[in-house]
């Protein structure tokens, strides 16, 4: 659990810092589902703090059969200017493009 917690942090810095270029008193929306394991969402909640930024993390509903994990609410998807799909089996991958 220990090394999950410490990759977490480690992407969540690189993600919220470096890729998104998170500036202090900027606001970030981080959404998740109900499914999700909270130990990403911590870490960029805390990457977010860490850049002077504020955070607010939302929870939508479960996605109904056949309809896509990534598919958002339409609330959500009005104020989202930027989609990442915050599990610790995505996130390395996507990470590793850049």
């Amino acid at each position: 659990m220990e090394n999950r917690i410490k990759d977490a942090q480690k992407m969540a810095r690189r993600l919220i810092g470096s890729y998104m270029g998170v500036k202090p008193n900027e606001e970030v929306f981080i959404v998740v589902d109900p499914a999700t394991d909270m130990i990403m969402p911590k870490a960029l909640a805390q990457a977010v703090i860490e850049c002077g930024a504020e955070y607010t993390i939302g929870i939508m509903p479960d996605r109904a059969d056949g309809e896509k994990a990534t598919t958002c609410t339409e609330v959500v998807a009005a104020g989202v200017l930027l989609y990442v799909p915050a599990t610790l089996t995505v996130l390395p991958a996507l990470l590793l493009k850049s």
